[in-house]
């Protein structure tokens, strides 16, 4: 009976090389094809928070940009007149 399973196994796998220019294998396991492990993450982030700063590009009433960083670690905005002083900033934020 092993021999049969055997033999079953090897014709099956000798089909689906045959066929994988056309054919995408199924994973075998939900865990595998990633969806769930995205959701999961998704939660997993949801329920810890974001500790990424949020970076956002605004307009003052005379009509100049500026970057306003808003970081949740801290719970601190700053804002910010040009984009390299954003760059310095999370350059040091990341040094601590």
């Amino acid at each position: 009976m092993k021999a049969d399973f055997n033999q079953t196994r090897r014709a099956a796998s000798q089909i689906s090389q045959e066929l994988s220019p056309f054919v995408t294998p199924q994973p075998t396991h939900p865990w595998q094809d990633g969806r769930w492990k995205r959701i999961w993450d998704r939660f997993v982030q949801y329920c810890l928070g974001n500790p990424e700063p949020r970076i956002t590009l605004k307009r003052d009433r005379s009509g100049e940009h500026y970057w306003v960083v808003y970081d949740p670690i801290s719970n601190q905005s700053t804002a910010f007149w040009s984009a390299n002083e954003v760059r310095i900033w999370l350059e040091e934020r990341y040094r601590r």
